[in-house]
This record gives C-alpha cells, structure tokens and sequence, in this order.
C-alpha cells in the first residue's frame, strides 16, 4: 500500500455490476465485483497463480438467519446463525449466479486474459457440483441488516418504531442497518446513512428540512 505496488495499487474491486438473474426481472437483484487478482474464501487476495475473480452475491435472499441471546450474562457473545443456503430460491439462485459468472468471461473481451477456471472448475458443470460450491465456500458479504426490524408494535417480529424507539421501553432507540425490515438491493453504507439522518432528527423533535425545489423531482423518481 505504501509503493502502490502489487496487491497493494488495487482497491480490489476494480469493476462493480448489478445485473438481474432472470431477465423477466425489473430490476438487478445480483451484485458482482471484478477483483484482478485471484482470492481465496473470505475474499483473501492470493498472489500466485495469477489470474482474475468475480465475486458474485445475490442481493434479495429469502433464507432467514437469527441472533440469540445465550443468558442473562451481558458480557457474553450472542449466537448468531446467518442460515445461508436454507430455501430452495436462494439455492438456485447461487447457481444462477455461479452462470452468469461464467457466461461473462466466456464472451469474447475476455479471450486475451481468459485462462482455465480454477473454482470450481470445469468440472463443476451440473447445479449440484455448482451448489456443493457454493456451500463450501460462500462467506458473508459484511452487510446484515435486520435483526431489529422496524414495524408497528402488532407486528411480533418489529423490534422498533418508525421513530428508531424499542417497543416496549422508554429512553432506548437503535438506528443503524439492523433496523431495516428486509435487506436492501445493494450495499447498506448509504441507507443507513440516510436511517441515521432522519432517526437523529426524531430523536431531537426535529424534522428534516424540505427537498429543495430543484431536486424534488429526481428524487421522487428514483
């Protein structure tokens, strides 16, 4: 990182897609991030062979994980179980994924720089040995959200209010990304900033100012 050589010159993420698994979608619902460099499980960058990697997440997953609280003791470590893998949508999505991959570095950009697939392999041709992949090697993508969900009180699993409050308790607010009711389609560092603004407004009796005139109608667009 200090001489900008090697691993160190790369941001490692050199290209981000957001592409659809399905085209009958209306909207990409996979996240792919093209890394100049082949890495390992947990994204680790491995400098020999060389060669290139794609990482590809699937951002609306239906699989349910929890977090549990193992006593009365506050100093212990929760439990937490992501439960990756746990619907047959998600699983065929994973494969959908891997082929999408696949079907990119198959065009004809790629036939300068294009070597044989090390993971999983060309052998790894039939959506088992791809799913047996991906159980064996997927990792998180460092964003979980969710796990004090906003809803109206009625709601059994909303955890707080619209105003970031704990139902049930007084003076105890959570704002951050675990307060979103189901995972956003892409990274989570802007929505939680967005959370953050308007839940410090409500936390002070203040509401956010008006959008300026200009921009009031590209944002109600997006």
């Amino acid at each position: 990182m200090l001489t900008r050589k090697g691993l160190g010159e790369s941001n490692h993420d050199e290209a981000v897609a957001f592409v659809r698994s399905d085209v009958a979608l209306g909207y990409p619902d996979t996240e792919m991030q093209f890394m100049p460099f082949q890495t390992a499980t947990g994204y680790v960058p491995q400098p020999s062979p060389a060669g290139f990697s794609i990482a590809i997440c699937h951002q609306r997953p239906k699989s349910r994980g929890r977090v549990e609280i193992p006593s009365a003791d506050p100093f212990a470590a929760p439990r937490i179980l992501f439960n990756y893998l746990s619907t047959e949508f998600d699983r065929e999505k994973a494969i959908a994924c891997v082929r999408i991959a696949r079907n990119i570095v198959a065009q004809k950009a790629f036939d300068g720089v294009r070597g044989e697939e090390l993971r999983p392999g060309p052998t790894a041709t039939s959506d088992e040995a791809v799913l047996e992949f991906c159980r064996n090697t997927g990792t998180s993508g460092f964003h979980p959200s969710g796990t004090c969900r906003m809803g109206p009180a009625q709601d059994r699993n909303a955890v707080v209010a619209p105003d970031g409050s704990v139902h049930g308790l007084k003076g105890l607010r959570v704002v951050d990304a675990s307060v979103f009711p189901s995972v956003t389609t892409g990274n989570t560092n802007a929505p939680v900033m967005m959370v953050a603004e308007k839940l410090s407004d409500a936390i002070v009796g203040r509401k956010l100012d008006p959008i300026p005139a200009p921009f009031a109608g590209q944002i109600d667009n997006v």
